[in-house]
């Protein structure tokens, strides 16, 4: 996760449509006006972005449509064409570091491109189930690309523009500790979240559903840990008496500052440990010996609880 340790695990610094009558894939030459509407941020190429989301077969909104109540952004954490190449900036809080977590053994396999293609297959899945349920829940990626790292201001005018009813940024962890295997889920802190109660609610519900998922592909006895918490501790002052993070998460912090995100439930979801000292080969096996299954059972998991959620939402409004 972000910033400083949560006791017991670690955490580290920090992707439209109508009705079944009405859903209709936008053709090429609609394409470039939906792209002056959009405006989306410009480490984002706008026309991959959209040709790649009719690809999928994710709808887009066609000309005098109004964007689907229950859309769903997707934020594949990380990204950009090294390790290296973090974007935004510290003193503007919304810098996104470009990898955090690697596999030990394998530096390859890295968090950065592990978030996309879950993030792509989360979306994949939700198109499917939305088709096959005859349900008006659509999907949309802050990036598409490996080589793309928007900084959170740009991931969250996405977001924003997306017309977002939840936003869920995907995250892998690293952790030395005995717990640190399993999802955590983080959520805004009550100072600055007036909906609180919900946003952890959705976010425990997302945790565990993503445990219960996990233990399929567990040895027998094996203790999945999942958590969820808020973003005070990176606020709350370090052994040293210094404020890491004054503000909380870059991530929270930048939607807060969009004014239609504000009301909108941003979560943070580490899906697993990819980077774990005590569990490496239980990491090798979910990221590389059985990843084609366990991405598959993760994203259909995901996509699942992310619709019920959206739906969920809609009929409180």
């Amino acid at each position: 996760m972000e910033g400083a340790s949560q006791p017991g695990h670690d955490r580290k610094t920090e992707g439209f449509g109508k009705d079944a009558f009405g859903r209709t894939f936008v053709g090429l030459q609609t394409i470039a006006s939906i792209m002056q509407r959009l405006m989306l941020p410009r480490p984002v190429n706008r026309r991959v972005f959209l040709v790649s989301m009719a690809v999928a077969g994710l709808a887009l909104p066609l000309e005098g449509q109004e964007a689907a109540k229950r859309m769903i952004v997707i934020d594949p954490g990380h990204g950009g064409k090294n390790d290296e190449a973090d974007s935004g900036s510290t003193a503007a809080e919304n810098r996104s570091d470009a990898n955090h977590a690697a596999l030990i053994g394998d530096a390859s396999v890295k968090e950065r491109l592990l978030t996309l293609e879950l993030s792509k297959k989360i979306a994949a899945s939700i198109a499917a189930k939305s088709k096959e349920n005859g349900q008006t829940v659509d999907c949309v990626l802050t990036r598409t690309q490996d080589d793309q790292n928007p900084d959170f201001t740009q991931r969250m005018a996405t977001a924003a523009e997306a017309h977002a009813s939840l936003v869920i940024s995907i995250h892998f962890n690293s952790g030395e500790v005995r717990s640190s295997n399993g999802p955590v889920c983080m959520y805004p802190r009550a100072a600055v979240n007036p909906h609180l109660e919900r946003d952890e609610k959705v976010a425990k519900a997302l945790a565990e559903t993503v445990r219960k998922t996990t233990l399929a592909f567990e040895e027998p006895g094996f203790t999945t840990h999942s958590a969820c918490f808020d973003d005070q501790d990176l606020v709350d002052r370090n052994e040293h008496g210094k404020q890491v993070r004054p503000h909380g998460s870059y991530l929270f912090y930048q939607a807060r500052n969009n004014p239609t995100l504000r009301d909108v439930t941003v979560l943070y979801l580490e899906v697993d440990y990819l980077q774990s000292k005590l569990y490496q080969e239980r990491s090798r096996k979910l990221f590389v010996d059985r990843k084609a299954e366990v991405f598959q059972a993760w994203a259909d998991a995901i996509a699942g609880e992310l619709i019920s959620q959206a739906t969920a939402m809609e009929k409180k409004e």
